[in-house]
């Protein structure tokens, strides 16, 4: 994935129904990746992460609610390999301010996720 090139792209869906948000992310990429490849990277990087889970499949909503961190998959690549999708969903009545204060307090001091799993 480009760290040099043009900026990632950000499509947010809520609805007032539901208890969650859905992140669409258009992110270009560099050199010629396919969806299992980027798949794969993201497994690799969150790998051992409590808050993050990796997929597949597009997470939804119901996938995510009721649970603190974050959903991640639907990894999708253009055509002309130039760009991929990665769609993240999150409860964001529990993944709000609050949880990523801990998980933020937790990272920068090495403990292990108190009150937030």
């Amino acid at each position: 994935m480009s760290l040099n090139g043009p900026p990632p792209y950000l499509v947010s869906a809520d609805s007032f129904r539901f208890q969650g948000i859905t992140h669409s992310i258009n992110i270009p990429l560099s050199k010629h990746l396919t969806s299992r490849d980027i798949r794969n990277l993201y497994q690799d990087r969150y790998a051992g992460e409590l808050l993050v889970t990796v997929s597949g499949e597009a997470p939804l909503v119901r996938d995510i609610s009721g649970k603190h961190g974050v959903a991640v998959g639907g990894f999708a690549v253009a055509s002309s390999g130039n760009r991929v999708v990665v769609v993240a969903t999150i409860d964001n009545l529990l993944k709000g301010a609050a949880s990523q204060a801990m998980q933020n307090i937790n990272l920068a001091l090495v403990l292990l996720l108190c009150g937030v799993h």
